[in-house]
């Protein structure tokens, strides 16, 4: 699988918007499938898990079963050229800044949060190291989903 986050398009070859057959041509089987209920609109989820990858896509019920989420947690992930995780915040937010990017903001509700508005990425912390990456795709102003298929 292909290292490069690409915020609002996907993770390489996988790409927002794909169904579950697609990303399975892809990806091949998944080590484990999780289905859970939103918590804000209600709608199932499915998320899948590849373990060697350390990664997860979830497809949502609202979206007809495609993909609207990527997770990775392996320090071979890059994002702007950066491999984030497992390093600590504050030297994200400095290289992040040097490549251009607006500076991360905390998640006022929870201050385990990072997120970029301006590529839509959310990164996770723990002690102030990051260990999560996830994003989704483009939401325009009508709060539609752009796909990048």
């Amino acid at each position: 699988m292909e290292k490069v986050i690409k915020p609002g398009i996907g993770l390489g070859a996988v790409k927002f918007g794909m169904t579950r057959e697609q990303v399975s041509e892809i990806l091949g089987d998944p080590t484990e499938i999780d289905v859970f209920t939103d918590d804000e609109s209600g709608a199932n989820v499915e998320s899948w898990h590849y373990d060697e990858d350390e990664a997860s896509f979830a497809f949502d019920e609202e979206a007809d079963w495609r993909l609207t989420t990527i997770a990775v947690s392996g320090d071979h992930y890059e994002f702007a050229e950066i491999k984030p995780i497992g390093m600590p915040i504050e030297q994200l937010i400095t290289q992040l800044e040097s490549a251009g990017f607006e500076g991360l903001e905390e998640d006022d509700e929870d201050d385990q949060v990072f997120y970029s508005f301006e590529t839509g990425v959310n990164f996770w912390v723990e002690d102030g190291v990051v260990l999560e990456l996830q994003w989704g795709p483009e939401i325009n102003d009508e709060e539609e989903i752009i796909w990048p298929l």
